[in-house]
């Protein structure tokens, strides 16, 4: 690289003076002048000069006059490095600077970081400002006289020979005389012109031009100032209604166009819909704002009522809004109860903590009341509330008081409760009042009108019993009447009805009068007649001579009366009775004989079974058998 000096030279033009700075290089070939290329001096890199270029055809002249009024320096630079510099002759040429007045167009520009110009004056580095292109004010070079000076200033720009050749064209005539410098402080950020859109209606439709390239725009679209999202064909026009784009089902308003979120009712498809955020149709289970809502998969329509949830295995029920419910709900005159938390309908017993009862639900969840066999067992629930009951209960059309342990189940057979011994029909769980037979302890024992087992001595009908401690087994009263009836009760579950077989149980077989003679006879009475030993007994017209003969009196005949353990009653008419006109048994139990609530028990071999085997020895309500068999006419015989 060459080394160069720095030189100073003083010129005087008028009445001022001016400093040019001279780069004198030590070349071999020495100072080269003439048509040489001309580079500005190097500044530092902060500095700035900003220039003014007027254009105007006297500055072309050779020789050009200065204009004495308010003149100022113009100092030229070179363009950036891709610009050719302009070449001057030393001694030919001066370039005058323009006037102020001169009504030119003005041209400024930064200069660049490689090709800048220092000016000094006095010393001190000028620098100049920058020119505002809206205003025509010419650029200011600090002299030690600037400020009132009417000459023009001359610039002298030094010609150096550089050592290597520029890569920079040389700059022809034309350009030499046209060229209008600029320096470049900083590149304007040109901004680009922005795009605005604006609706058109036109023939019928309604479209969104771009105001920039005259284009329609199409798919969706924010509409901002209308606080709304639209949708336009690929014809550019807008749309309404359903549309069904990308998969996806939209609605949008048939006036506006604006898209639709949320639930919608499609009226010409009768369903409610819902569209989310994007608008975008729905389906499946969804949670919106806190509830759970179902929409079908096909059509999205919003279901409402039982719907079954497949892939949870639970059936769940949503209110007429769509809504997922819980809890207790009173649907179409049922009670349900759904889950708190998952929605899932209940079924079977379910335990109403803030009613504090048990209630059972049916397979399809209604609440259920009353008597219900359930798997197996019998179970009351409260005809009003549902609520399980337990305990001592009295079944109003079927006459009889059971019992329902603390599981709601009906219980049979002997019963410990409370600290009393109660009995409960095998069959019907009723409870069983005064004279029963406890088959397989072999015993007769009486329980009062609450169905508790009497002990000790007690009067009943105004006949003496004495039923012993512990067991509650009878001791007293008609010995040949409690024997008769022992004959019976040790023979249930035994005897199959029959009138063609032994007739008094001896093959397993019997008939009403036949079992009647055979326990009388038994129980020590008279022995019959040959004639009926050898036919199994009498039958029911001669067995009345019999008890006539043997102790027994008359007491009633077809009135109803208080009957007593012991009485032996003959249905039909005396005379026209035997075969299967009539029928005969002992009674039981005692009780008003007329009565449908009486407590008079009547046990008997009979048909009540249909001939079921071993089922023909039945101790039965008095009254509901003799209404079952047609309210026969009817006879009653005590012991005397």
């Amino acid at each position: 690289m060459m080394s160069g000096k720095k030189h100073y030279k003083m010129y005087k033009a008028g009445k001022s003076w001016f400093f040019a700075s001279v780069m004198t290089l030590a070349a071999a070939a020495g100072l080269m002048l003439g048509d040489a290329v001309v580079s500005a001096d190097t500044v530092p890199a902060e500095s700035k000069a900003v220039v003014t270029t007027v254009k105007n055809d006297s500055a072309q002249s050779s020789s050009m006059r200065a204009k004495t009024t308010d003149t100022k320096a113009v100092v030229r630079t070179a363009d950036q490095a891709t610009t050719a510099s302009t070449t001057v002759e030393e001694n030919s040429q001066s370039t005058t600077a323009a006037s102020n007045t001169a009504k030119s167009s003005v041209t400024t520009s930064a200069v660049s970081s490689s090709d800048t110009v220092k000016e000094q004056t006095n010393s001190k580095t000028a620098e100049t400002t920058t020119v505002n292109e809206k205003t025509n004010s010419s650029v200011k070079v600090a002299t030690d006289q600037a400020s009132n000076s009417n000459t023009t200033a001359k610039i002298v720009k030094a010609a150096v020979n550089q050592p290597q050749q520029s890569t920079a064209a040389p700059a022809t005539e034309t350009e030499k005389n046209n060229v209008q410098p600029t320096v470049n402080d900083k590149p304007k950020n040109v901004q680009p012109k922005q795009h605005t859109y604006k609706q058109v209606y036109t023939n019928g439709h309604w479209y969104l031009t771009d105001t920039l390239t005259n284009k329609y725009l199409t798919g969706f679209q924010k509409i901002k100032e209308q606080n709304k999202t639209v949708y336009y064909s690929n014809n550019g026009q807008m749309q309404y209604g359903q549309q069904y784009l990308n998969k996806y089902w939209y609605l949008f308003d048939y006036a506006t166009g604006a898209m639709k979120t949320g639930f919608q009712y499609i009226s010409n498809q009768h369903k409610t819909v819902d569209y989310n955020g994007r608008g975008q149709m729905q389906y499946g289970q969804q949670q919106l704002n806190n509830h759970w809502y179902l929409f079908d998969n096909n059509t999205g329509a919003m279901k409402t009522n039982f719907q079954y949830i497949g892939n949870q295995h639970k059936t769940v029920h949503y209110a007429n809004n769509g809504q997922m419910q819980y809890g207790q709900q009173y649907l179409n005159g049922h009670w349900y109860l759904f889950d708190n938390n998952t929605g899932a309908m209940k079924t079977n017993f379910q335990y109403i903590s803030d009613q504090h009862k048990t209630v059972d639900y049916n397979n399809n969840g209604q609440m259920q009341y009353g008597q219900q066999h359930l798997n197996g067992h019998w179970y009351l629930f409260d005809g009003h509330t549902g609520a399980m009951e337990t305990g001592f209960q009295y079944i109003g059309n079927q006459h009889k008081t059971v019992h329902y342990a603390d599981n709601g189940q009906m219980q049979y057979g002997q019963q410990h409760i409370k600290g009393y011994w109660y009995l409960l029909d095998g069959n019907t769980g009723a409870v069983q009042v005064g004279f029963c037979y406890i088959p397989n302890q072999h015993k007769a024992v009486y329980y009062n009108n609450s169905g508790q087992m009497q002990y000790g001595p007690r009067t009943i009908d105004g006949v003496h019993y004495y039923f012993r401690p512990g067991t509650g087994a009878v001791t007293g009263g008609k010995g040949i009447v409690e024997r008769a009836l022992n004959w019976f009760y040790e023979r249930e579950n035994h005897i199959t009805y029959s009138m063609m077989g032994s007739r008094n149980g001896r093959d397993g077989t019997a008939d009403c009068s036949g079992s009647v003679t055979q326990a009388l006879w038994s129980a020590g009475l008279g022995t019959p007649a040959s004639w009926a030993r050898r036919w199994g007994g009498y039958n029911t017209d001669s067995l009345h001579g019999y008890l006539l003969s043997n102790g027994f009196k008359l007491v009633s005949q077809d009135h109803p009366i208080n009957v007593q353990r012991g009485d032996v009653i003959i249905w039909g008419r005396r005379g026209a009775s035997s075969g299967g006109a009539g029928h005969t048994g002992i009674i039981s139990s005692p009780g008003y004989m007329g009565s449908p609530n009486t407590l008079a028990k009547f046990i008997s071999t009979c048909y009540w079974t249909n001939g079921q085997r071993n089922t023909a020895i039945q101790d039965l309500s008095y009254y509901s058998y003799w209404q079952y068999d047609d309210k026969p006419y009817y006879y009653v015989y005590r012991h005397a």
